[in-house]
């Protein structure tokens, strides 16, 4: 299995440097439908403590050699603006190393925030110059979020999915009890229809820029489709993630939202109207959010709960409070304690389901705040974006909608499905590459 896969990431790794070599900013669109499109079980087990080599590591690492190569990354450019508080977030990941709970562990964490967010920053806001390849880019993440949906569909109603043939035998894809549950290429169903109410924002703004007919109508097929995969992620986190970006669009008046948003609603009700069973899904699961005995209010409540066992764990020690336990501790640390709401039974916290407590609790309130300085920083420089590049205003509000649901789930979930994130930094890069390099912004 370990030789498949070996087999795969090389080829993948040897397309993307030939596309490099014969057009390089098609094939920096290429490593991003790529890096949103494969899944993290794509990879190669070193084996022991050692870091594991998956395909977007491998990727991402070819890109950087070749564009070292090729001299793209010393080109002259102005500095981007969140470069210094991501390196200083990476020092501040070494000084948490040294007081680890597990030093290996949070070392393949270190080196993972190294390859995985630095370096990828760093390529797309260095070797991205110009406008097209922004779009092209742009339509790349689309068809990898385009095929993430179809993916879903079809592992919904037939239950195959590619990505069983190539995952560990013991992996939770093979629980018989979430049977009914749709991963495709990502790590859970959360993350897929996370990824789902990320693109949509962008796969609109594509949608709206469409001049040729046959692609407007298969732009608007594939949009269309992400609102099924939506509904059949079973989440709320993803729908709610979902109103907030339709909210966002609203109220910086994305183009044409208003149509776009009764089609909504009527496509709503009329589903409603064909299937009672929808709707008597959607309000049972709303009710139930608010009732701790039930699983599904129980874990609305257990959400908030990981922030308390977090601040309890790192403030025991001075050096953990500044730099917490390192990256990696919530998997391998034995926490248990008795829930504040319900019954106040004992658990054991071993489902890191708030990604800011993971923060807390992996790089302590210096991280923490670290990391919410940067992400205030790039919503920021995007919205000072919509008012002084008018003619990107509809560019500007989608990467903004889209950056906004990746946050709000950071509340509900721990993202360890890296596809989330490479979503989240190519918006981020192509919204600071347009306000610095093409149309140099003062800052």
């Amino acid at each position: 299995m370990n030789i498949i896969r070996l087999i795969i990431v090389l080829s993948i790794s040897i397309f993307i440097l030939y596309f490099l070599v014969r057009n390089y900013n098609k094939g920096l669109a290429l490593t991003v439908f790529f890096l949103i499109l494969l899944p993290n079980e794509l990879c190669v087990e070193l084996g022991a403590d050692l870091p594991t080599i998956t395909a977007f590591r491998a990727i991402i690492l070819v890109v950087t050699f070749y564009s070292l190569y090729k001299g793209k990354l010393k080109e002259k450019c102005p500095k981007m603006p969140i470069l210094n508080i991501l390196i200083v977030i990476f020092f501040s990941k070494l000084a948490s190393l040294i007081f680890a709970f597990k030093f290996a562990v949070s070392l393949n964490g270190i080196i993972v925030f190294a390859i995985e967010t630095l370096l990828l920053f760093v390529i797309l806001t260095k070797a991205v110059n110009d406008r097209q390849t922004i779009i092209s880019i742009m339509y790349g993440a689309c068809s990898a979020i385009f095929l993430i949906v179809i993916l879903g569909l079809i592992e919904r109603y037939t239950k195959f999915n590619p990505v069983d043939y190539i995952v560990p035998s013991n992996d939770p894809r093979f629980d018989p009890d979430k049977i009914n549950s749709i991963y495709s290429t990502l790590a859970h169903p959360i993350h897929f229809g996370t990824a789902l109410a990320m693109g949509w924002p962008i796969c609109l703004y594509i949608l709206d820029k469409q001049d040729n007919p046959l692609r407007k109508n298969l732009f608007f097929i594939c949009t269309f489709l992400i609102y099924g995969g939506l509904y059949f992620s079973g989440s709320r986190g993803p729908w709610l993630g979902f109103c907030v970006a339709l909210i966002l669009l609203i109220v910086f008046k994305f183009p044409r939202i208003k149509q776009k948003t009764l089609f909504i609603v009527y496509l709503v009700i009329l589903i409603l109207m064909m299937r009672p069973g929808i709707y008597e899904t959607i309000s049972g699961l709303w009710t139930a959010t608010f009732d701790v005995e039930r699983i599904e209010g129980s874990s609305f409540y257990y959400r908030f709960e990981l922030l308390k066992v977090a601040f309890r764990e790192v403030i025991k020690f001075p050096e953990r409070l500044a730099f917490g336990y390192g990256d990696g501790s919530a998997q391998v640390m034995d926490l248990r304690g008795m829930l504040s709401y319900g019954s106040g039974r004992e658990v054991n916290f071993w489902s890191w389901d708030n990604h800011f407590a993971v923060m807390l609790l992996h790089e302590g309130l210096i991280g923490l705040i670290l990391h919410l300085i940067l992400y205030f920083l790039i919503f920021y420089y995007l919205i000072k974006g919509i008012k002084l590049i008018p003619q990107e205003r509809s560019l500007m509000i989608a990467l903004i909608a889209s950056n906004a649901v990746l946050i709000f789930m950071m509340t509900n979930v721990a993202l360890f499905s890296p596809q989330l994130g490479f979503i989240f930094w190519t918006n981020t890069a192509i919204g600071l590459i347009l306000s610095q390099k093409i149309y140099k912004i003062k800052t």
